[in-house]
């Protein structure tokens, strides 16, 4: 008779955020570093307010009835990594934008012409239609909110693995992206067009100052997102779907994911190759997690192995 231990030491249900809390003290390490080797200055107030948020994230751990829920000590950690971790990629982003290397938006436009898009033409005809730009608008807007309630949903319906794959995407896709945008970086089609259009471009004010070192205070409560390729929206869309394949709510997500990307050029400031990258990049990272979690889980069950022979 033999009893063999290896084949059930591992099993899905003992995933953690590991990986992603270990990125993210890689990721905070770079921005003490930078920040310390150049004249850069921290609005520390807004630092510690942010602070106090993630720490208030595990209040709800206080009570005993939280703390002995799977459910509830999953999504406090998660709402606490995915801020800690958008904080220190946005201040990662600020210091890859002051690099000022060489801008790309005419070889993006020109990519986009050889597709077939005119940024003009769909900027004129999106705000055509007011209704629908509003209705988008607002899903553009919301799309941080629409993914902490879908954080929400897959803690509470004990979807851990899935959340943890997501996290863990966003996570790594965003560092992906601030790599791009430090090695070809873009002011996006709204600024690149705004002679012609004048679309609204007060969002991002902060990218010619930050290249032209003017800027050199950060401020985490007001900050803005400098990424133009690839799209994060288009990122986040993506893995929003993905995350809730084979439940109810997949279908609605589509839709109002759709309808919330076809407003990313006009509300983005995207170019539409940005979207392309976006989502490409998306594929490429879901296919290289479920390859490295695949051969992670066969060599787990496949040893070590103690053998008692009686």
């Amino acid at each position: 008779m033999a009893w063999q231990r290896g084949s059930f030491d591992h099993t899905p249900s003992g995933q953690t955020f590991g990986f992603t809390w270990a990125l993210l003290t890689t990721i905070v390490l770079v921005d003490v570093v930078w920040l310390a080797c150049g004249e850069w200055h921290i609005q520390w107030q807004s630092l510690l307010n942010r602070a106090t948020f993630i720490a208030a994230c595990f209040l709800p751990l206080v009570f005993r009835r939280c703390r002995r829920s799977r459910r509830i000590r999953i999504l406090c950690e998660a709402y606490a990594v995915a801020t800690a971790f958008s904080t220190a990629a946005m201040i990662f982003s600020y210091l890859v934008a002051s690099t000022a290397h060489p801008l790309t938006d005419s070889f993006l436009a020109a990519a986009d012409l050889s597709l077939g898009f005119h940024w003009g033409g769909y900027y004129q005809w999106f705000t055509s239609h007011p209704d629908y730009a509003h209705l988008a608008g607002i899903l553009y807007s919301s799309t941080i909110l629409i993914l902490l309630g879908e954080v929400a949903f897959l803690a509470l319906s004990d979807r851990r693995e899935r959340l943890v794959e997501l996290i863990e995407l966003l996570a790594s896709t965003l560092v992906v992206s601030i790599i791009v945008s430090y090695l070809a970086p873009a002011t996006g089609a709204a600024k690149y067009y705004w002679g012609k259009y004048h679309a609204d471009i007060s969002d991002w004010t902060e990218f010619e100052l930050l290249r032209s070192g003017t800027l050199r205070t950060i401020d985490v409560a007001h900050m803005q997102g400098l990424i133009s390729m690839p799209s994060m929206h288009m990122v986040i869309g993506a893995l929003l779907c993905w995350s809730v394949r084979d439940t109810r709510a997949f279908a609605p997500f589509i839709v109002l994911n759709l309808m919330m990307l076809s407003a990313t050029p006009v509300y983005g400031g995207h170019h539409a190759i940005d979207l392309v990258a976006g989502a490409s990049m998306t594929v490429v990272a879901i296919a290289f997690r479920r390859r490295v979690t695949m051969v992670g889980g066969l060599r787990h069950a496949v040893g070590p192995r103690t053998t008692i022979d009686i």
